[in-house]
């Protein structure tokens, strides 16, 4: 079975970084210093106030989901507990449905997570960005490059043509 991106949280994840413009791709979370390492860290941070807290997609994710939502993936894919605080794990299974599990998930979220493991060209556009503006506007486009290619990987999902980014 394939999996599908879930649009309700994908969208708002969007919609927090176009509409807040505070996005870095070098961590999950953070506040001046202060850089949030797990779930319940990133979910303490003010991510909606306008106080120049920073996340990533997954961080993103992890934060708007609600208590109840990060609960059911960790039943649904029966994610260990010392992986429940693991932003990458969750925010995998909270952005992504289907039949894989919490490992393929969270493989998959890899090249939605990581600037590592962005394509090269997307790598370089956020690099290169100047401003807030143009960093999010670079974010936005490797999301939406990348719920195409879970599209396109969920409809040849079969054991044998299957391929992760």
């Amino acid at each position: 079975m394939g999996v599908t991106v879930n649009q309700d949280l994908f969208e708002r994840v969007k919609r927090a970084i176009s509409e807040t413009g505070r996005i870095d791709m070098q961590y999950w979370a953070g506040i001046a210093e202060y850089t949030a390492n797990s779930v319940d860290e990133i979910r303490r941070l003010p991510l909606s106030d306008d106080c120049g807290t920073t996340a990533c997609i997954g961080g993103w994710a992890c934060y708007l989901a609600g208590e109840e939502a990060i609960a059911g993936v960790i039943r649904k894919y029966g994610i260990h507990s010392y992986d429940a605080q693991e932003p990458a794990t969750i925010a995998a299974a909270l952005l992504l449905d289907g039949g894989w599990s919490a490992d393929e998930l969270e493989e998959a979220c890899q090249a939605l997570f990581h600037l590592k493991h962005w394509p090269a060209r997307e790598r370089q556009a956020y690099d290169d960005s100047q401003t807030a503006a143009e960093r999010v506007q670079v974010v936005l486009r490797r999301m939406d490059n990348w719920a195409a290619e879970m599209a396109a990987l969920s409809a040849a999902d079969h054991p044998a043509t299957r391929r992760l980014p």
